[in-house]
């Protein structure tokens, strides 16, 4: 009787409380199946890839469910796909006041400081994404293309090198030979190529597990000679040298010891007597001696500073160049050790031999392989003569370079020629070469840095005409154009040429008003789609200036006296375009010249590095040949730019027309030069967005590089100035790798044919 009591008690409160939900539950759930509603619209927006009408969308369903911070993440998500940086800001942190400890909300904020430029506060995001969830390999990533390379290091030293290193590296070269359609999952699965590179600080524990390979069998063995210069060596660093060379996989070699001073002497004759390939010499001290008879009858003499001691397979791979290759002069990779029986601390992981770089400082090295003809007639001290005979050359573009470490150099190591003796043989080569007139170039100084040349100005100074196109960014334009007068050493020869491309806000409209009124500066309004290539080329039909500079209207100039670098440098007929140092506004390098071939594409030189860094060689710091600058501030002579038919706007109206241009002026034999003495500051993309911010974007851009891919083939990938031996999984020149057989070899033949600048259309472009 009480269970049947309890029982309708039960039953009651339950109708009660029925009843009373459906009193409030039509008002509840309508409001749910209106915000269901909506966030289903708005996940077709975003994976229709229209940011904008989704961010739209969860902002109003976030207004009915304030409580969801899951669509306040969706909503900044595609607040900063379409390019809204600042309000995807505001609302990821006021998701993270909700969720703190929610590790994908700090990677997310990362990528918008990141685009905004602000690579601390980039880092500190992506830091703490990686603490909260240490197994985000987006923030790894992350990390690692900002520049964070001792994670790698971490990593290495945690225990992941181990045997397993060897089977993982040998996977990584099989890897390099499949299809386009594998480079895409090598992109898609970055670890286990990590897991074989080494963050080049650690190069002491790369080279412990991956030595240098032997060269391949050539059918015609080349006679070797060596000849090394001792005369104030290191006894120690003598016998050390005269070690390696015995222990030789190549042995049939002759080598001359040229010394002075007793020490050393009695070194060499011991040395002499014991073994006939050895020989040794006087210095001298007023006089010039030949080089040694016994060097005539080697095909390949290798000269060798003090201090010096060679790889085992030193001579094997410098004889393979010589049998396999046209080059006429040969150079190497160069570790360092601290001491003849000290450790390895480092290496010098050259590029392509490229004459602008010579010319400014011995970016080769102190050991240099010669043809025996090309040292016909050479005389004494043997330093002197390396660089003379390396500038001759390099003009030739003749001289290969093995991108292995072949010889060693012990620290402290005494400068050979010293930075004095360097300059004075860059100095005999311009007067040899351009004569000793006003119109020739000459060496300017070397003090603190290295030497800078002083290319002869035109007779006149030409006029230039700086080209900026710009929509609903006026403020910033006018204030570049402020930047550029004032750095200006003749700002009377600088017009500018504002192309305002269908502005419609009214501050911005107002403001080119203000800009019609300023001397020297014309606007012309284009309104039509953005086209960047057909901007810039209807601007250079609008004015008679022999220079034309394209240029970013997010630019602030920092280089005193700019127009006449640029005047300089484009008065040079071999010279076809230059491009500036730019860094973002955190001081960063934002554009050291452009790289190919780096993940498949193309990357910025330097990219993230610190602003005073001068990079591997010092080629951020460094006027040298590049295969490409970027169009956000690129000079050009207008004579050159019509003849070659300008910017392609048909096929390339956006993002790789400044690509395809220095491909074009390389392929007709002139030079692409990057110019640090030139540096701006680049708000990059701050009026249009930036590309990976939006999926049509991605997709041109992608597009266009597929068109690059087609009309210049293997071109558009190969990049003399990067070492084969650099791991492209982050940011330029961070890790390195073991290279392929294939990757080394095409390597050398491309470096020794004496063509490892040029550029030809593919064949499926005709």
């Amino acid at each position: 009787m009480r269970e049947m009591v309890m029982l309708k008690g039960l039953r009651q409160g339950l109708g009660s409380l029925l009843r009373g939900r459906r009193r409030v539950a039509p008002d509840a759930s309508v409001a749910e199946a209106r915000v269901d509603a909506l966030v289903r619209t708005a996940d077709g927006a975003r994976d229709g890839g229209r940011s904008a009408e989704a961010a739209a969308l969860y902002a109003e369903a976030l207004a009915a469910a304030p409580e969801r911070v899951d669509l306040r993440v969706q909503m900044a998500n595609m607040l900063k796909d379409s390019g809204r940086l600042l309000e995807a800001e505001e609302a990821y942190g006021e998701a993270l006041r909700v969720r703190p400890k929610e590790a994908d909300i700090h990677l997310q904020l990362g990528h918008v400081h990141k685009t905004l430029g602000r690579r601390e506060r980039a880092l500190e995001s992506y830091r703490m994404a990686l603490r909260l969830d240490p197994g985000s390999d987006a923030a790894r990533h992350e990390l690692l293309e900002l520049g964070r390379a001792e994670l790698q290091g971490d990593r290495l030293e945690a225990g992941a090198v181990d045997r397993a290193l060897e089977r993982i590296a040998a996977l990584t070269h099989r890897m390099e030979l499949l299809s386009r359609e594998v480079e895409e999952v090598r992109r898609a699965l970055p670890n286990l190529w990590m897991a074989a590179a080494f963050p080049v600080s650690l190069y002491g524990a790369y080279r412990e597990r991956f030595d240098v390979p032997p060269a391949p069998a050539t059918a015609g063995g080349v006679a070797l000679g060596v000849i090394v210069e001792a005369s104030d060596a290191d006894p120690r660093a003598l016998y050390a040298f005269l070690e390696s060379l015995r222990s030789q996989t190549l042995t049939e070699w002759t080598c001359v010891v040229v010394c002075n001073g007793a020490g050393v002497r009695e070194i060499a004759e011991r040395a002499a007597a014991s073994d006939g390939r050895v020989q040794w010499m006087e210095a001298g001290t007023g006089d010039r001696p030949p080089l040694p008879e016994v060097l005539r009858e080697a095909g390949i003499v290798l000269t060798l500073g003090q201090g010096l001691a060679l790889h085992r397979r030193a001579l094997e791979w410098f004889g393979y160049a010589g049998a396999a290759t046209p080059g006429r002069a040969f150079i190497c990779d160069e570790e360092r050790r601290a001491g003849p029986d000290g450790p390895l601390v480092g290496a010098e992981l050259r590029q392509c031999p490229d004459l602008e770089m010579l010319l400014q400082a011995d970016v080769a090295g102190h050991a240099v392989a010669f043809r025996s003809g090309e040292l016909e007639g050479a005389r004494l001290p043997l330093a002197e003569l390396r660089v003379r005979r390396l500038l001759q050359l390099a003009e030739d573009e003749a001289v290969g370079h093995l991108p292995l470490p072949l010889v060693q150099s012990f620290e402290p190591a005494a400068p050979s020629p010293d930075a004095s003796r360097y300059a004075t043989c860059v100095a005999e080569y311009l007067r040899d070469r351009h004569g000793n007139g006003p119109s020739a170039p000459r060496l300017t100084g070397h003090e603190p840095g290295p030497p800078a040349i002083l290319w002869p100005a035109p007779s006149s100074p030409s006029a230039i005409c700086v080209v900026v196109p710009t929509r609903d960014n006026a403020a910033d334009a006018a204030s570049f154009l402020s930047t550029l007068s004032r750095s200006a050493e003749e700002p009377e020869r600088v017009e500018a040429l504002v192309i305002d491309n269908g502005t419609s806000e009214e501050a911005s409209l107002v403001e080119l008003d203000r800009l019609r009124e300023r001397p020297g500066v014309r606007v012309e309004r284009f309104d039509e789609p953005f086209n960047w290539s057909r901007l810039n080329n209807r601007a250079a039909r609008l004015t008679q200036a022999p220079i034309l500079v394209f240029a970013n209207d997010d630019m602030t100039m920092l280089s005193r006296g700019w127009d006449v670098i640029l005047d300089r440098l484009l008065h040079r007929e071999d010279v076809g375009a230059v491009g500036p140092k730019l860094f973002y506004p955190d001081a960063t390098i934002q554009h050291a010249g452009v790289i190919f071939g780096w993940r498949g594409g193309n990357i910025h030189d330097g990219l993230h590095a610190p602003g005073d860094d001068p990079g591997p060689m010092m080629r951020w710091n460094l006027q040298r040949r590049v295969v490409a600058v970027d169009g956000a501030f690129l000079a050009t002579r207008r004579q050159v730019f019509l003849e070659q038919g300008g910017f392609d706007e048909e096929e390339l109206p956006v993002s790789s027309s400044d690509v395809d241009y220095c491909l074009r002026l390389r392929s007709s034999g002139l030079s692409i030069l990057y110019a640090p003495a030139i540096r701006l500051v680049h708000h990059e993309s701050k009026s249009r967005g930036s590309d990976h911010a939006d999926p049509a974007r991605g997709a041109r851009y992608l597009h266009e590089h597929s068109v690059l891919q087609r009309r210049w083939g293997r071109f558009a990938s190969w990049d003399p100035t990067v070492n084969p031996i650099w791991y492209d999984g982050g940011r330029p020149f961070q890790m390195i790798r073991p290279s392929s057989e294939e990757a080394l070899l095409d390597y050398v033949a491309r470096s020794g044919s004496g063509g490892a600048w040029r550029v030809e259309p593919s064949a499926a472009a005709s």
